[in-house]
């Protein structure tokens, strides 16, 4: 259930397979597991929450669900939330509880959408790595030694890590799009203006947009289809027809125009980063699509004119933060002036303050003209570039960021350095359009790569759509994060590590003794660890049986079939060796013949699954034939047959393969 996109959600809560209670349950609990370790949360309140998603089934109850009525989301601390505490990663706001919702967070409370809670960030927006939070940085899921991208680094690692099913975060110069690249999530920053500003705390308001994050083009889409929308109450509000952002996810393309702008592969981009982003280019050629060379001549300019114009406006919003009205308060201080001093040193990290004295500068009297005249001039030189450019094409693909994600700490004394990490994210909204970042490979380091899709103003549809088309031929976006993919087998010994990463309690007993069995077998060959990852990973039991076969204490019965502790356990295992792929019966013939499989390895591997798995995927055979889904409260009638051919499937599947790792032993 947790590795469900928003679409498969919503079918099982609209077909009673779980209800939100459980849902969200289940994020919660996912939440307390990992979050310790990760950073990516400010604000939790399960109470809340669960209140929530009962509102939400009580709803559903009624017949008034919508496509997200039900459906756990995290916010970024950005958004002003009169349920939770508002942040944005700062001492100023540590406190700080709004009286009202922003307009976005309006939007989810309409369309029923539960709130998990409210996302670690960079202090006000302010960074590219997600240091600069005054609640401590938040950790990339794929290495915890890794930076996950800034600002909205705590959405991108939520989803990533399955805490949540999607998330909002904004993008100023890429703080959507960069760490979804970082991170092996999709992320979409739309047309300037297209979502209201409104209790969104202002970084830079000519930049600022919000934007959704999530695991999949498709949810992207449907998560757009309720933050969009016209509002009075922000200026910027553009008003224009509602519209569908996924119509366009059937699209073809054949004949579609791919502008490949020189600049972005350029030196300075890794090469493990341009291998993935050619490969993916070379799969939309495969597709009828032609690409065109492109010029943006004024990319190298992007950074500077940004770091000019962005300082600028927060120095001007950052002002309201003296003290008097809301935030923090100096304790001590001789007189208005000194307090109002005090504060501010006090309340604002060391970026922020960089920030606002650069802002502060060049709009000074001498100045003006030299520095902000100058860099808006420029910004209109680098919309021009792309006026020019999609004359010539539909859409603009490139790297999302010129490298993979870095050490924590190894930029944060260079701000020159950080701030080139944005040099391919920082053009689009500076032009107001509309950008989008998906997974499309990994680096030799094993790291997530984002590939970039940039359209005209308002083209959100047609990106989404070439997004998806590529999502559906591909599966990086669905790759589980690679949660201390480079542990050694040695760290299986520790009981309390092996369990971290299951999701939903199991039975006791079961996990001691497959715990002993893979630490016995990983002391020999980790190549033990993967094979058992493949296998019961590649399980896929019908949506809602995780749920459904719960217990009242919200516990997994395995003696009626449960396979969520299994699966959980087997995912830790594929995260902890770094396993991707799925075992077939060639493939296990030629690791036994390689030698890299010992027969007596061979042997307890083929005992966990006769004993584990054939006697669970049967025993759910027989309940959906017998016309009874134990511990659910849905009538089986016409879903079943399709769960029964899927679980039949899966015994073949899983008789082959035992057939065929016997045969290859006994050769």
């Amino acid at each position: 259930m947790l590795d469900s996109t928003l679409g498969e959600l919503q079918a099982a809560l609209a077909a009673g397979r779980i209800s939100s209670v459980e849902l969200t349950g289940l994020h919660l609990e996912r939440i307390r597991a990992l979050d310790g370790k990760l950073n990516a949360f400010i604000t939790v309140d399960e109470d809340t929450s669960l209140a929530q998603a009962r509102a939400a089934d009580a709803r559903r109850a009624r017949g008034e669900a919508g496509p997200l009525t039900g459906i756990p989301l995290a916010h970024k601390d950005i958004f002003c939330t009169r349920a939770l505490r508002t942040t944005c990663g700062s001492r100023m706001l540590e406190h700080y509880r709004s009286p009202y919702d922003a307009h976005v967070i309006e939007q989810f409370e309409r369309a029923g959408a539960v709130q998990l809670g409210k996302t670690n960030m960079d202090e006000f927006a302010m960074g590219s790595s997600n240091e600069t939070s005054y609640f401590g940085p938040v950790r990339n899921p794929w290495d915890a030694a890794l930076v996950p991208g800034g600002s909205s680094g705590g959405s991108a690692v939520a989803v990533a890590t399955r805490m949540a099913p999607a998330a909002t975060g904004t993008d100023t110069g890429g703080s959507i799009r960069q760490p979804a690249a970082l991170t092996g999530v999709c992320g979409l920053k739309p047309t300037y203006g297209l979502v209201s500003r409104y209790g969104m705390v202002a970084f830079a308001s000519s930049l600022d947009q919000g934007g959704p994050i999530a695991r999949a083009a498709a949810d992207l889409a449907l998560l757009l289809n309720v933050m969009a929308g016209h509002d009075a109450r922000d200026s910027t509000s553009l008003e224009r027809p509602k519209e569908d952002y996924t119509r366009e996810l059937g699209l073809s393309l054949r004949g579609m125009r791919i502008g490949l702008p020189g600049e972005y592969f350029g030196e300075g981009t890794d090469p493990g980063v341009l291998a993935c982003v050619r490969a993916a280019i070379a799969w939309f050629e495969s597709q009828g699509a032609h690409t065109v060379p492109i010029e943006l001549a004024h990319t190298a300019l992007a950074v500077p004119v940004y770091y000019v114009l962005a300082p600028a406006e927060a120095s001007s919003n950052l002002s309201r933060f003296d003290g008097v009205r809301y935030g923090h308060r100096a304790k001590d201080y001789a007189d208005l002036l000194d307090m109002y001093c005090r504060t501010r040193a006090e309340g604002f990290g060391v970026e922020v303050q960089r920030r606002i004295l650069v802002g502060t500068y060049v709009l000074s009297h001498g100045y003006y003209d030299a520095y902000y005249l100058q860099a808006q001039k420029v910004r209109r030189l680098i919309a021009g570039d792309f006026a020019a450019a999609f004359g010539k094409c539909d859409l603009i693909l490139g790297p999302t960021a010129p490298s993979t994600a870095f050490a924590i700490g190894a930029k944060i004394d260079d701000p020159v350095q950080m701030y080139l990490n944005d040099i391919f994210t920082i053009p689009a909204p500076l032009a107001g359009l509309p950008a989008l970042s998906i997974p499309c490979g990994f680096d030799a380091k094993g790291l997530p790569v984002g590939l970039q899709i940039m359209g005209p103003h308002f083209a959100e549809a047609l990106m989404l759509g070439a997004a998806h088309g590529y999502q559906q031929a591909t599966d990086w976006h669905r790759r589980v994060h690679g949660w201390l993919q480079r542990a050694k087998p040695d760290d299986l010994m520790n009981i309390d590590i092996f369990f971290d990463l299951m999701p939903v309690a199991g039975d006791a007993q079961l996990g001691h003794r497959l715990h002993a069995d893979a630490v016995a077998a990983a002391s020999r060959t980790p190549t033990f660890l993967a094979l058992l990852a493949e296998w019961v990973g590649g399980l896929r039991p019908p949506l809602g049986m995780f749920g459904a076969l719960r217990s009242k204490e919200g516990r997994v019965d395995l003696k009626r079939g449960g396979l969520m502790p299994i699966v959980s356990i087997a995912r830790t295992l594929a995260l902890r060796v770094g396993s991707t792929a799925r075992a077939t019966p060639d493939r296990l013939r030629e690791v036994a013949a390689s030698g890299r499989l010992s027969e007596t390895d061979a042997t307890t591997l083929a005992g966990i699954h006769a004993d584990l798995m054939t006697r669970v995927l049967r025993q759910q055979l027989i309940d959906l034939e017998e016309g009874v889904r134990p511990s659910s409260r849905v009538a089986v009638n016409g879903q079943p047959r399709n769960a029964m051919r899927s679980l039949a499937r899966q015994l073949r599947t899983l008789d082959e393969i035992m057939n065929g790792l016997r045969g290859a032993v006994a050769g």
